[in-house]
């Protein structure tokens, strides 16, 4: 099954191969590439966009291994963009939250109304405008993510 095919409840039992396997594709990866670079952003002035996504804003029954893995990809990368600031560094990172994007024929993680799913190729506009502006977040499709959260916050 495909990662997003692998929903994850406590009372299945999680599979440890699984949970260290996305960790490391979804969180350590992240971390080490950007690690390893940050010399030459530093040189270059160079910008970080993180791709993340809504479930590090608003966790999703079922997928607490992908829901943990969001939430720590957002605490390292807001915690590395304050040092940057403090730090006065020329390096600038875009935190990306992304919600539900239609893309062809992949599953999708949610059943939502498509008023509610954003287009890949707006999508992909935002994050190219956000490689240009350099904002401290992005988020798509922002109703998306503001209705979750709030569907959340109502219980």
């Amino acid at each position: 099954k495909q990662w997003y095919q692998r929903r994850v409840a406590i009372t299945a039992g999680i599979d440890h191969n699984f949970v260290q396997r996305t960790f490391s594709v979804n969180l350590l990866s992240s971390i080490e590439i950007s690690l390893k670079a940050m010399p030459h952003l530093e040189k270059s002035k160079g910008h970080i966009f993180v791709a993340s996504s809504a479930l590090g804003e608003v966790p999703k029954s079922g997928l607490s291994v992908l829901s943990a893995t969001k939430h720590a990809l957002n605490g390292f990368f807001y915690s590395l963009q304050q040092e940057l600031k403090e730090k006065k560094s020329a390096v600038t990172l875009t935190v990306g939250a992304l919600g539900e994007i239609a893309a062809g024929d992949r599953m999708p993680l949610f059943t939502l109304p498509d008023w509610m799913v954003g287009d890949k190729e707006e999508c992909a506009a935002g994050i190219l405008h956000s490689l240009v502006t350099r904002p401290t977040t992005f988020t798509y499709p922002s109703l998306h993510l503001n209705a979750a959260r709030l569907a959340w916050f109502l219980g």
